[in-house]
């Protein structure tokens, strides 16, 4: 079971990653983590949106339709990944 989970650890590293990144703007120029989801977010509703028009408008010998649903699926999964660590800090900080 741990093979065929593997290839969603990339994407959970750069969730990981990103969070980071935007934790280091947060407390050099005091930007909320609200600010660091639109990127994320922007970038599944993207996937989201190509996958919806791939599929309304199908060209013939294309694979884009699953391409994008399958972009979709792991830009979500950088999304919850942001989310979850988000929500993981939010309970454990001190104010």
């Amino acid at each position: 079971m741990q093979e065929t989970l593997r290839i969603y650890l990339p994407f959970v590293i750069i969730g990981v990653v990103y969070f980071l990144i935007v934790t280091g703007l947060k407390k050099k120029f005091r930007i909320g983590y609200l600010k660091g989801l639109w990127l994320p977010l922007g970038v599944v509703i993207l996937f989201f949106g190509l996958a919806v028009y791939a599929r309304v408008n199908p060209q013939p010998g294309s694979w884009n339709d699953l391409v994008f649903a399958a972009m979709t699926a792991v830009s979500t999964l950088t999304l919850a990944t942001y989310v979850i660590l988000w929500l993981v800090v939010s309970l454990f900080s001190k104010k």
